[in-house]
C-alpha cells in the first residue's frame, strides 16, 4: 500500500517540479540565449528582452564555458548583434557595442551592463 502510495505521489509531483526546475532555469537564463557565432575570443550572445542581471551573467558564464579569455557580448534583439564574431574587442563596430546590453568577462568573472542615454 505505502509504495502504490509513493508511485501516485511520484507520478503527481512529477510534472509540477519539471516545471519549477524549468521555471528556475529560464530564469536565470538557461536555455533562453544562444551563442549565435564566437571567434577565439569573443562570443556573440542574444537573450530574450527584459532578463535581469543574473540571468545575463549566467549567460554569459555558459557561453565562455571554461575560457580564461573570453568576453561574451550580450543582445536583446538579433538584429542589432552582429552577425559575425570579431576576432577581438577592437574589431567590435561602434553600432553594435552601443546596442548591447550587458558584456561578460570571464577572466574577471564580471558582468558590465551597457548603458544607454535616455533621450
Amino acid at each position: 500500500m505505502k509504495r502504490a502510495l509513493v508511485v501516485v505521489l511520484t507520478l503527481l509531483l512529477a510534472p509540477v517540479l519539471a516545471n519549477s526546475v524549468a521555471a528556475e532555469d529560464a530564469q536565470r537564463g538557461k536555455s533562453r540565449c544562444a551563442v549565435k557565432d564566437s571567434s577565439g575570443l569573443l562570443k556573440v550572445v542574444v537573450c530574450p528582452p527584459g532578463l535581469d542581471e543574473e540571468a545575463l551573467r549566467v549567460a554569459g558564464e555558459e557561453a565562455c564555458g571554461i575560457a580564461v579569455l573570453c568576453n561574451a557580448w550580450i543582445w536583446d534583439d538579433a538584429s542589432k548583434a552582429p552577425r559575425e564574431a570579431p576576432e577581438g574587442q577592437s574589431e567590435l563596430d561602434p553600432k553594435y557595442t552601443q546596442s548591447a546590453v550587458a558584456v561578460w568577462f570571464n577572466d574577471r568573472k564580471g558582468l558590465l551592463m551597457v548603458r544607454r542615454d535616455q533621450h
